[in-house]
């Protein structure tokens, strides 16, 4: 098995990129083999389908002191501080060791205007 998990809907990876699954199927993480990987992201998944049995079960599959990045990005009216919020407490109740939000945001150009995006970069990390 792969050291890195990718969960992200659009994406399309190559087996050597790592692992990769669709956010709807994040109920399998608990089927995995505990401490399987080194490195989890999640990409382009709405923050209302990372919950806390969900970070739970992707604790359970890192090894000892690995990251899980969390990436949400939305059109600026449409993010908030409480998706942040929400992940961060969800991540603390899936006992995540050490949990860091920082936001950045961008332009991206749509249909020939630019709109302004802002991603929460969410790092996870377990325990030993």
């Amino acid at each position: 098995m792969t050291d890195k998990l990718i969960i992200d809907p659009k994406g399309k990876y190559e087996p050597k990129e790592g692992f990769h699954i669709d956010p709807s199927q994040m109920g399998w993480l608990k089927k995995i083999e505990k401490s399987s990987f080194d490195m989890v992201i999640i990409k382009n998944t709405e923050s209302s389908q990372i919950t806390q049995k969900h970070l739970t079960n992707i604790r359970k599959i890192l090894k000892p002191n690995c990251i899980c990045e969390v990436y949400v990005s939305q059109i600026i009216s449409v993010l908030q501080d409480l998706d942040a919020k929400e992940i961060e407490s969800n991540a603390k109740l899936a006992k995540f060791a050490s949990v860091e939000s920082s936001i950045f945001e961008k332009f991206v150009n749509e249909n020939g205007r630019d709109v302004k995006y802002s991603t929460i970069r969410l790092t996870l990390v377990t325990s030993d």
